[in-house]
């Protein structure tokens, strides 16, 4: 870049861009097995960019009978060692691999059918928030989040305490700072609304006024962990050391701890991010409504992404047959 007339600081810039530093880490692997595949195969002279890339992509699909998002993402992966890798995205070649592995993708209706009884029999089983053991009261608090708020355990991760609030009429605005969305490529920061729960055992803000006051500094700041240049005071502590943050994976272990309960044997229970905005719908919350609460851009991703049944609220045989 230097060479190309940038300065110093501008290459710096690009490269050790936080985002694109994480990007090319999750592209390493796919990117060096791509190189080491060329080195040990032969290619004509004056063939078509686009040819090698092909040749891999339907080898490694093949070899390893891997679903079409997988190779979508090692297509991604490999277009970024490219100068220019729109060379290689008009190339017919590869523009008619891309068709042919996506007519064969069979896309299936949702039909799953949850019972979250089981979580909530145990929710009303525990003690009052303040007399539980802060293991359970931190379970219980992000499985509410997950399902009431959406939110996946990277969100709860960045929600920033000293900016979140109670409204008067007693809903919790969460501020998550840095979510897994962006904005025209830009970082954002998201607001999450939860209401209240009539039963206070199921009650996502009574959870979260009772963890905070469990907390010996809940407005202590630590530098944010997608940013170490902004600090923020961090929701979620490790339970054996609350001066210490816990991380998304953490997180999602105490979301399972609890989801665990309604996992049918041999089946893995879904993501709450997924499970709270389908239990929204087949009840009958209108999908504008979930895709604000889910910050989703359109109906077509909540749909395709995240509804797990295609059931409904409605009695459609009665509507139409009166």
């Amino acid at each position: 870049m230097i060479a190309d007339g940038l300065s110093p600081g501008v290459a710096d810039f690009i490269c050790f861009n936080k985002s694109a530093s994480r990007t090319q880490k999750h592209y390493e692997s796919h990117q060096k097995e791509f190189r080491q595949w060329l080195e040990e195969g032969s290619f004509e002279e004056g063939i078509s960019l686009a040819v090698p890339v092909v040749n891999w992509l339907h080898f490694v699909r093949v070899a390893r009978k891997l679903r079409w998002s997988t190779i979508m993402t090692m297509k991604s992966a490999v277009l970024a060692l490219f100068y220019d890798p729109d060379i290689v995205r008009r190339d017919p070649y590869y523009r008619a691999f891309l068709k042919a592995g996506k007519s064969e993708t069979v896309v299936e209706s949702k039909s799953a059918d949850y019972d979250i009884t089981p979580v909530l029999e145990y929710f009303r089983e525990l003690p009052s928030n303040k007399d539980m053991p802060l293991e359970e009261l931190t379970w219980k608090l992000c499985w509410l989040l997950g399902v009431c708020g959406f939110m996946r355990p990277d969100d709860i991760c960045c929600v920033d305490v000293s900016l979140s609030k109670l409204t008067r009429s007693r809903k919790l605005e969460l501020v998550v700072v840095f979510p897994k969305e962006r904005s025209g490529g830009q970082r954002v920061i998201k607001h999450v609304t939860i209401s209240p729960h009539p039963d206070p055992k199921l009650c996502p803000v009574e959870a979260y006024t009772s963890y905070l006051a469990r907390l010996p500094d809940p407005l202590m700041r630590y530098p944010h962990p997608k940013d170490p240049d902004r600090d923020m005071a961090p929701l979620i502590r490790f339970i054996n050391n609350l001066s210490q943050v816990a991380r998304p994976t953490t997180i999602s272990c105490h979301m399972a701890k609890v989801s665990q309960k309604m996992a049918i044997q041999g089946s893995k229970a879904p993501k709450l991010r997924a499970l709270g905005s389908t239990l929204a719908a087949i009840a009958g919350v209108p999908v504008a409504d979930i895709m604000v609460q889910g910050n989703w851009s359109s109906p077509k991703v909540f749909e395709k992404h995240y509804r797990l049944s295609s059931a409904t609220a409605n009695n459609i045989s009665i509507s139409t047959l009166g």
